[in-house]
């Protein structure tokens, strides 16, 4: 699946149907709007490279997801094209249940989409990073 065009309005389609593919466990649709090549920058995580992996990774993600409840939403910042080149600023927001309600992760991500003649638009690069630490700073003694 590659984008026709990377203007917002697609862009904010994209957002919406990786989310869905994202729940419904399919990773190999949402693989295919990577680029061949492609690499993917997780928090924690060594680079993922290459669309089988990438399928690998959002798999064991989506299923990790399911089986805490989690939600993952995109929203789309920004949206930059030039020639063949392009890139999509956007916070991923994940929901988790949790015994007082519910916890939050947010995280900053960065996608750089390249124009082939042959596919259309496709990630080339996604990296992430979370906006808060996993775990809470240290206390200070006599704090």
């Amino acid at each position: 699946m590659a984008l026709t065009s990377l203007d917002r309005q697609e862009v904010d389609r994209f957002a919406r149907r990786f989310e869905e593919l994202f729940h419904q466990g399919d990773a190999a649709a949402m693989a295919d709007f990577y680029a061949k090549d492609a690499q993917v920058m997780a928090p924690d995580s060594d680079v993922v490279q290459g669309r089988h992996a990438i399928e690998a990774f959002f798999k064991a993600a989506s299923e990790a997801a399911e089986q805490l409840g989690m939600r993952r939403t995109i929203h789309v910042r920004q949206v930059e094209r030039s020639g063949h080149l392009g890139y999509l600023l956007s916070t991923v927001v994940l929901e988790l249940p949790a015994a007082d309600g519910q916890a939050t992760m947010t995280f900053n991500d960065v996608t750089v989409w390249k124009l082939n003649a042959d596919e259309g638009w496709r990630i080339v690069v996604d990296s992430a990073n979370r906006t808060a630490p996993l775990l809470p700073p240290p206390t200070q003694p006599g704090a």
